[in-house]
């Protein structure tokens, strides 16, 4: 007779002899007395529109005293699902399984299957028990549930597409590959459709459980719904033990030269991923300038390189893995396509790093290199790449080069009208013409006003940019700023900081309202009357026109 124990102390069950004779003729309390025992209620309301049953709630935290009551009363069903997860009892007890709660975790497992649980049920995103063991690395509950008939190459094609009974939704996609247990322990994690356990476990970096599925016969280059393999779930991993072990496996070596539907290899993923596996295939002999082949595809024509020179993330990482790739021969002038080379990848993207071991080790020629038709630096100031201008000024760009198409702007400019004040700074620190003008006249404080840039406006002032400049229209700063309704703008002109203030009742003699406009004119004839009071209140003049439409 097996009696009750406390949460704690429940005995583990030795063998699968052992919990097949457990029934409920095993059970000393009474059925009648588990049946009114109010502990027995599922009380959370957030489990009660889930229809967990009280099964759910007792596996989901290891009480086994509770489960072995609750199945002596043959009330429940053993494989209940969850509305919304589609999940079942022995799903929750091995989610369960990270010691939260402690418990007999495997005596649970057997004690569930030995009732009739089923091994490989599909929650809402198709994971079976095995998945979620192989997921948390719980090795006692894979071994377990493999033992007692779990399939180890099972796949997760997600509910919807067996049986339509659930709309939840696998994502496609680099993250989705990776996406674990989303939302709190209690929601179902989302691995790409068709991964088998070995998939899960190689993508959350478990080792000990890639080596135990593999003992028992999961298949070493399985695929997922992309062609994907658990070497491209280690390599995104991140984990060197994980891609080792696939790799020298004795009872079948996972192929470094599969590709994904999309035409990615693990190369191009260990690209940007942890630089040890990235030496770790180069040492299996991987063609480290092996492009993406896949015409219909973004990413079509690109190396292991270039991913790692278009990074803007974890960037030490990522200049180690230049290195190691430049030094294994890959080549940053290597065309890929409407991208450019890496080289100019790295240039776009901002990454300096790259850049300047690309640089450094006589791989290219900054000189002539060209980011859609214009010059790196001009490019930079535009995205606000204040590193990237800092370096391409000290390897000798000129500060104050021109654009090509004939509109005369300079990176100066393009950093005020794109509102990169750190950037303003780095190009002014360096030598800048803040008084430079473009192809009609407009200097780079008229650039700030016009855009409503309020930091590069105040940044501008500071270096003492001239708050009267008029464009070849007789534009003033201040006639931007009204015109184009920034009022935040057109208070600092009204009141700079340790600087005389915007002349008024300057006219322009072109452009909006054909000329002859104060900025409280260009204010009221673009519909900005808060700015027309600010500059009126000031002492600007509005014209005798624009006097008695206010008057009517």
């Amino acid at each position: 007779m097996i009696s009750y124990l406390g949460h704690n102390s429940a005995p583990r069950m030795s063998n699968l002899q052992d919990q097949i004779a457990v029934t409920s003729s095993d059970i000393s309390t009474p059925g009648e007395e588990i049946r009114t025992n109010p502990s027995f209620e599922v009380t959370e309301e957030w489990q009660i529109s889930d229809n967990w049953t009280p099964l759910h709630a007792a596996a989901d935290t290891l009480d086994i005293y509770k489960i072995r009551s609750i199945l002596s009363t043959t009330t429940y069903s053993i494989n209940a699902t969850t509305k919304e997860t589609h999940e079942t009892p022995l799903h929750k007890a091995v989610q369960s399984c990270d010691d939260e709660f402690g418990g007999d975790k495997i005596g649970i497992i057997r004690l569930l299957v030995s009732h009739g649980a089923d091994l490989n049920p599909h929650d809402c995103v198709g994971n079976t028990p095995l998945h979620y063991a192989a997921k948390g690395g719980f090795l006692d509950a894979v071994e377990t549930l493999i033992e007692l008939g779990a399939v180890v190459d099972v796949d997760n094609k997600e509910l919807e597409s067996r049986d339509g009974a659930c709309g939840c939704g696998n994502g496609h996609g680099l993250a989705g590959l990776l996406s674990g247990l989303t939302g709190g322990r209690f929601s179902s994690g989302k691995f790409r459709e068709f991964s088998t356990p070995l998939h899960v476990a190689a993508s959350a970096g478990h080792a000990d459980a890639v080596k135990l599925l593999l003992e028992k016969g999961a298949k070493v280059d399985s695929f997922d719904i992309d062609d994907g393999t658990p070497l491209t779930c280690g390599v995104l991993g991140r984990s060197l033990e994980v891609c080792r072990t696939l790799l020298e496996w004795p009872g079948g070596l996972a192929s470094v030269g599969v590709k994904q539907k999309q035409g990615h290899l693990p190369i191009h993923y260990a690209g940007v991923g942890n630089p040890a596996v990235l030496r770790l295939l180069i040492e299996k002999g991987v063609d480290v300038d092996v492009q993406i082949d896949q015409p219909d595809c973004w990413s079509h024509g690109r190396t292991a390189l270039s991913a790692a020179c278009e990074e803007k993330y974890n960037m030490d990482m990522i200049e180690e893995n230049v290195r190691i790739l430049l030094e294994a021969g890959a080549d940053p002038n290597r065309q890929l396509g409407r991208k450019g080379t890496p080289f100019l990848l790295a240039l776009s993207s901002g990454n300096v790093k790259a850049a300047r071991l690309i640089l450094e080790k006589g791989l290219a020629d900054l000189g002539s290199a060209t980011l859609a038709n214009e010059a790196p630096l001009l490019v930079a100031a535009t995205r606000g790449q204040a590193q990237m201008c800092e370096f391409l000024i000290e390897k000798g760009c000129d500060v104050n080069m021109r654009t090509s198409y004939g509109d005369e702007y300079t990176p100066l400019h393009n950093a005020a009208g794109y509102g990169n004040a750190e950037t303003a700074n780095v190009l002014i620190a360096a030598g800048a013409d803040i008084e430079a003008r473009n192809f009609d006249g407009r200097r780079p404080l008229h650039m700030a006003c016009f855009k409503g840039k309020v930091e590069c406006v105040r940044e501008l002032l500071r270096a003492a940019a001239d708050i009267q400049a008029v464009d070849d229209s007789s534009w003033t700063p201040l006639h931007f700023a009204a015109n184009y309704g920034h009022v935040q703008v057109v208070e600092m002109l009204l009141n700079p900081e340790g600087r005389k203030p915007a002349l008024l009742n300057k006219r322009t003699t072109g452009g909006q309202g054909g000329g002859n406009c104060t900025a409280a004119d260009l204010g009221k004839l673009c519909g900005y009357d808060n700015i027309v009071e600010i500059l009126v209140a000031a002492g600007d003049m509005l014209s005798a026109e624009d006097d008695e439409l206010i008057e009517g």
